[in-house]
C-alpha cells in the first residue's frame, strides 16, 4: 500500500497530526518523553524552555509539516514569544496552516474552530 503522502502533492493534516507535530517538536528540543507532553503543559515553568528553545520548536514543526505533508508553513516567531503552553504551540501551528491555506487557496485543515487558545 502506498502511503497518502506519496499519492498526492499535499496531504491535509488532521487535528491529531497538528498536535503530534507540536508534541514531537517539544520532545525533540526538550528531550522529554511523548507521554509527558500534554496541551496544558507550560513551556517555561514546567519544561524550562527559553526563547531559543521555543523558536527551535517552531522550526522543527515547520520542517515536519514540510516532510510529512509537503506543506510550507511559517510559524510567527513574535506570536511564539507569548505562547505559554504546548497547546499554544498547537494554536500557532494552526494559524500557520490557515495562512498557508489562504495563500494557496486549496489546503483544508481539519482543526477545531472553537476559538480556544492553549495558553
Amino acid at each position: 500500500m502506498v502511503s497518502a503522502d506519496r499519492t498526492r502533492d499535499v496531504v491535509e493534516p488532521t487535528a491529531d497530526d497538528v498536535f503530534e507535530c507540536a508534541r514531537g517538536a517539544v520532545c525533540r528540543v526538550m528531550e522529554v518523553e511523548p507521554a509527558a507532553v500534554i496541551a496544558p503543559l507550560r513551556l517555561v515553568e514546567e519544561l524550562g524552555a527559553d526563547s531559543l528553545a521555543i523558536i527551535e520548536m517552531a522550526e522543527v514543526m515547520e520542517e515536519e509539516m514540510t516532510r510529512r505533508f509537503r506543506l510550507r508553513v511559517s510559524v510567527d516567531d513574535v506570536a511564539l514569544m507569548t505562547t505559554r503552553t504546548v497547546g499554544g504551540l498547537v494554536d500557532e501551528l494552526r494559524r500557520a496552516l490557515r495562512a498557508a491555506r489562504a495563500s494557496h487557496g486549496t489546503l483544508s485543515v481539519d482543526v477545531p474552530r472553537d476559538g480556544t487558545r492553549g495558553e
